[in-house]
Formats: C-alpha cells, sequence, structure tokens
C-alpha cells in the first residue's frame, strides 16, 4: 500500500483528494459504494485504460500520467480503496 500510496499523492490526489472535474473524492464514501463492490479486475482497466470515449474522458488512462506501469497504477488503485474504506468510519 505504500507504494500505491506514494503514486496516489503524486497523481490520484489531484482529482480524488477534493473531487476535481467529477471525480469522487476519496472521503466520499457514498461516491465509492458501487466502485466498492465492482471486480478489482475492472477497477484496474478503468484506471489504466481510462473512462470515456471519443477522447472525453472522465478519467483519462493512468491518470494523465503515462509513465506509469500497470503495476503502479494497480497499487494506486488499491491504496484508493483501502483509504476509502479507512475514512468511511470517521
Amino acid at each position: 500500500l505504500q507504494q500505491g500510496r506514494a503514486v496516489w499523492m503524486q497523481v490520484c490526489r489531484n482529482c480524488h483528494l477534493m473531487g476535481v472535474a467529477g471525480a469522487p473524492s476519496i472521503s466520499d464514501y457514498p461516491a465509492w459504494q458501487d466502485r466498492m463492490t465492482t471486480e478489482r479486475s475492472q477497477l484496474y482497466d478503468n484506471a489504466i485504460n481510462g473512462i470515456g470515449s471519443d477522447g472525453a474522458w472522465t478519467m483519462p488512462p493512468r491518470g494523465g500520467n503515462a509513465s506509469l506501469s500497470d503495476g503502479d497504477v494497480k497499487r494506486a488503485v488499491d491504496f484508493t480503496l483501502a483509504a476509502v474504506e479507512a475514512l468511511k468510519t470517521r
């Protein structure tokens, strides 16, 4: 999770910390509920390949950082889900 946190702090937090550009904020558990029950492989695919079509991305591939490896992205997804779960009880 430490490696995932490092990626999250560099890339993902730009949108997911405060919910910028329609991204769910990491502290908005209701916005994450459906994602929390989605197959992890689907979440990885969404984060690696992006969400959107015809160039209108709601989430760009690799969070907009093409230099991230698949493993980097997967670890960031794992960290995000763990953080959302931990923040849910606060």
